[in-house]
């Protein structure tokens, strides 16, 4: 009778043992710090009115202000700290109203950018010809590496202000456009933009499973 009730109880115990080993382990979660990129834009508004034969317009913002890094990270869950760089990503052009003249093109047209504080400009788009008579979607400038140099250390200098919770310097920028504009004698009255495309790299932790 007794070795009876230990054969049970083996078989007991062999069985429970069985069904364990099929049972899935909860697995350890561990954090881990991964490299994230977050897009971010801001765009500069011009005006053409009145203009004859000659293309020109000149715009000040403070660039700071138009892009709001702190907030932009806060929404993304980004935090400041973490942050390795924000850099020029692309600059895009469009037509927002049209010009009613026939065949409005605005020729050899090049934007020049100055930072606050600067002497001298430098170039950040280059030769570019587009007919303004019709609304158009967002196109690809061609850009200058002195331009795109500006804004990155721009760029920097106010992301070190965001970290240092302090104003960073001279954040104002000057753009000027110059082109021809076609057909002669005839004043232009169209609006267009220029979007500028960022690119901002941090860390973050996430918990990943182990």
């Amino acid at each position: 009778m007794r070795k009876s009730l230990f054969l049970y109880i083996a078989a007991l115990l062999l069985a429970s043992l069985t069904l364990g080993a099929g049972c899935p382990l909860i697995p350890d979660i561990q954090e881990k710090t991964v490299e994230l990129a977050v897009g971010a834009s801001t765009t500069v508004k011009f005006k053409s009115e009145g203009e004859i034969n000659s293309h020109y317009d000149r715009r000040t913002v403070d660039f700071a202000d138009s892009l709001d890094l702190a907030e932009i990270l806060d929404d993304a869950g980004v935090d400041v700290d973490s942050v390795k760089s924000v850099k020029l990503a692309n600059v895009f052009y469009r037509v927002t109203k049209q010009d009613p003249t026939a065949g409005r093109t605005i020729e050899d047209g090049n934007v020049w950018i100055r930072r606050e504080g600067a002497a001298d400009s430098v170039l950040l788009v280059s030769s570019f010809t587009e007919t303004v008579n019709s609304v158009i979607d967002y196109k690809v400038a061609p850009l200058s590496v002195e331009g795109v140099s500006l804004v990155n250390t721009m760029l920097a200098d106010i992301l070190l202000g965001v970290q240092n919770h302090v104003p960073a310097p001279n954040t104002g920028i000057t753009y000027t456009v110059m082109g021809d504009s076609e057909p002669a004698g005839v004043p232009t009255d169209f609006e267009w933009e220029l979007k500028i495309d960022l690119t901002i790299v941090g860390t973050v932790t996430v918990e990943v499973p182990s």
